[in-house]
């Protein structure tokens, strides 16, 4: 592993522990060196984005993706930018370029799914979270959110159905449980 490596896996580290200044401190040290890295620009813009400031992580993502624009978790991050602006047609736009690159990222189609759930198209929305599914099995976030969207079709058994699937997954994800118990009251089972 080599130095600029060393400081990206550190700062990865620290991001994903939610010690966010650390994790920008090494992504900037990797800048110093090497002003095009495109993993550290993209990263910044991650943790930008995280902090609410898109401006700022769309910069970023873009600089990364100057950089190497075969990347497809770059244009998943530029989708949820966008997203989060309020440009849907930018995020949807970057979430298909990210397809195209891996036709197989489940956290593309779930983000893709988000994109939709959000604008009320909730069997658009239910099909991307299957993909997602059929992607990832073990992706309780696309269970749950496509559980959501059957719901909101009125479509409470399959809702049930796809709650009960996540829960034997993680009999602990408690956010399954209350939408569950959502789906059976809506049916009149108390």
């Amino acid at each position: 592993m080599n130095h600029l490596e060393e400081l990206l896996s550190k700062g990865l580290t620290h991001h994903q522990m939610g010690e966010f200044q650390q994790a920008e401190s090494y992504y900037r040290q990797i800048l110093q060196e090497n002003e095009s890295h495109s993993d550290a620009l993209h990263l910044l813009g991650v943790l930008a984005h995280q902090f609410g400031n898109q401006q700022l992580a769309l910069q970023f993502i873009q600089q990364a993706l100057q950089q190497n624009p075969s990347e497809a978790n770059y244009y998943n991050h530029l989708g949820m930018v966008y997203a989060a602006m309020g440009d849907s047609a930018q995020a949807l736009n970057a979430y298909t370029q990210a397809i195209q690159i891996d036709p197989s990222s489940s956290v593309t189609y779930y983000s893709l799914g988000n994109l939709f759930f959000h604008q009320q198209q909730f069997a658009e929305a239910a099909q991307y979270y299957q993909k997602a599914i059929q992607a990832n099995p073990n992706y309780l976030e696309a269970f749950n959110n496509l559980g959501n969207s059957l719901q909101a079709l009125g479509q409470w058994q399959q809702a049930i159905e796809i709650y009960r699937q996540a829960l034997q997954i993680n009999p602990e994800y408690i956010e399954i449980y209350n939408n569950l118990g959502n789906a059976y009251r809506e049916q009149g089972h108390y």
